[in-house]
């Protein structure tokens, strides 16, 4: 049903009483006493059935189109979202670790997606040491429905404050911190917007060692 059809229905039952009262207002225009009854009388009439009919017909539209609204931002939105990751050692013995982190959009249409921080830090010996980025943080990705997206990281052996090794044998802990907005068409033409964030941690007490997620939050 068209949101304006109870409307039009509203204002043509409320016409009708009204029309009446002008009429009656002419007829009695020498009886001062009666005008005023003639009035209440009218407003009375404002509420006939097809007027409380057009009323509720008017909220059960209203009502559709509000779950409508939800419906839409729950189903046609996108979710971004890591869904694989990996690393490689490099040497033998290694002294230098490489890793991706996959970004995947398992939404139902496109997001413009930003990564707000990609930050690597390894905490050994009491000390926490933030490692350099790879490259310039990616100011705006486009992902299409399926479609993913690579972050990747890395770390070598530096001046005998970060080996590889003692991560690899767990005296030194490797974690990656990453936060994503993204936003996409909302309903009504409004664009809607989303945050995605997760805490990584290397663990060596699973075989194979490997990135497992410690902490996540999303909308």
């Amino acid at each position: 049903m068209r949101w304006w059809v109870p409307l039009v229905c509203i204002i043509l039952s409320a016409y009708r009483p009204i029309a009446k009262k002008d009429e009656s207002m002419k007829t009695d225009s020498n009886n001062e006493q009666a005008k005023p009854e003639t009035q209440s009388s009218s407003r009375r009439k404002l509420l006939t059935p097809s007027c409380v009919t057009a009323l509720i017909a008017l909220t059960i539209s209203v009502l559709s189109s509000w779950y409508t609204a939800t419906t839409y931002a729950v189903s046609y939105r996108p979710y971004i979202g890591i869904i694989e990751q990996d690393y490689k050692l490099l040497g033998d013995p290694p002294s230098a670790m490489t890793w991706r982190f996959v970004l995947s959009n398992a939404g139902s249409i496109p997001a413009w997606v930003t990564v707000e921080k990609n930050e690597s830090v390894i905490t050994t010996g009491g000390q926490t040491i933030t490692l350099p980025t790879l490259g310039e943080l990616r100011g705006g990705i486009l992902l299409l429905p399926d479609q993913t997206a690579d972050l990747q990281g890395q770390f070598a052996d530096v001046n005998d404050q970060v080996d590889v090794a003692d991560v690899l044998s767990g005296r030194s802990i490797l974690e990656i911190d990453i936060q994503l907005s993204y936003s996409s068409p909302g309903a009504f033409g409004f664009r809607k917007h989303y945050y995605y964030r997760v805490h990584n941690r290397f663990r060596t007490s699973v075989l194979p060692p490997s990135f497992i997620m410690t902490s996540a939050e999303a909308n």
